[in-house]
């Protein structure tokens, strides 16, 4: 569906509008921008070129819903991570049931894989963009609404969809003319077996320092005794 809206304002009417006690604010909320002419064609380069590399890879678009229920994201990223205990957006519909702006994109795509069947048709390779949202502090080049371009590849357990992963982040940025300015660094959180000795050896360091952590972290050291899950001390 298309649709279009054209408003013709007179002077007396525009100022009448800016100035009427019912009128809505002139600023966005905080956090978030309004983008127009240069900004726009800067936006639209960003994201044209993205695709066109993703498309270049044999990545296929899908595009989610902005909003989606809460469990969502619960699922995959934590109850104890930052983005669930502090950066949502979330609200409950006239339907009493608790939605989020998304905050990222791997979750939605990973529930539309589900929701669409797609998991019987493995491999998967999806790219998309769009706005998130993040209720975090704004400061420089850090908004609340933000757009994100990503890759999901689903079905590939080969070390080959990592390398492909990089390959397609540093194409992007080349295309994009920033390539001389990029250094590569690649590192590794190891395997299961070496996460869980580095775990247990930061566990035993900072139990001397315990009391000294910061709430969220003595939260978080808590919650890894039963759940078994990284954390990072602040």
């Amino acid at each position: 569906m298309l649709a279009s809206s054209i408003r013709f304002y007179t002077k007396a009417g525009w100022a009448r509008w800016m100035h009427h006690g019912s009128a809505p604010s002139n600023k966005p909320l905080r956090g978030m921008v309004d983008y127009w002419g240069q900004e726009c064609e800067k936006h639209r380069f960003i994201t044209e070129t993205a695709a066109e590399v993703a498309r270049s890879y044999g990545y296929e678009e899908i595009r989610t819903p902005i909003l989606e229920d809460i469990s969502v994201f619960k699922r995959s990223l934590g109850d104890d991570s930052d983005v669930i205990g502090k950066e949502l957006y979330t609200f409950v519909d006239k339907n009493g049931q608790e939605v989020v702006m998304r905050p990222e994109g791997t979750a939605g795509v990973t529930r539309a894989m589900v929701s669409e069947n797609l998991q019987y048709r493995l491999p998967q390779k999806l790219y998309y963009a769009g706005p998130m949202f993040r209720h975090e502090r704004p400061q420089r080049g850090r908004l609340r609404q933000f757009t994100q371009v990503g890759i999901e590849v689903f079905g590939h357990a080969y070390p080959s969809a990592d390398i492909e992963c990089i390959a397609v982040g540093m194409k992007l940025l080349q295309n994009l003319g920033l390539g001389d300015s990029i250094e590569l660094k690649i590192n590794s959180l190891g395997n299961a077996e070496t996460r869980a000795k580095y775990r247990g050896e930061l566990r035993k360091y900072l139990e001397d320092y315990r009391e000294e952590l910061s709430a969220d972290s003595q939260r978080r050291y808590m919650h890894d005794d039963q759940q078994g899950r990284g954390w990072k001390a602040t």
